[in-house]
């Protein structure tokens, strides 16, 4: 089911490719059991991310579709398409937040 014109209001526009409702629900089903059983794992934030991806390390990048400001985040789809990285943007900041607490 795609996203209706009033949920992409708040979403910047370099946040593509875009989750749907359905990918969006098991990539936070997902987050939230990696959270409760390895959380080593998991980087969150912009600092451990950009460090991880520093050092090397591989994994999937998750990135918000309704950040602001939007120059906090508008590098790394590039850096990942460099290093070889997989990313996924959600609608809300608040899709991924909920799963991590």
């Amino acid at each position: 089911m795609a996203a209706t014109s009033e949920e992409l209001e708040n979403v910047c526009e370099i946040a593509d490719p875009l989750a749907g409702k359905r990918l969006t629900k098991r990539i936070c089903k997902f987050l939230g059991k990696v959270s409760q059983e390895d959380h080593k794992t998991l980087k969150k934030g912009i600092m451990a991310v950009a460090k991880g991806i520093r050092k090397g390390q591989k994994g999937m990048m998750i990135i918000a579709g309704d950040i602001s400001p939007i120059e906090l985040v508008c590098h790394f789809p590039i850096i990942c398409e460099e290093q070889g990285l997989p990313y996924i943007c959600l609608l809300y900041t608040s899709d991924a937040a909920d799963d991590l607490l």
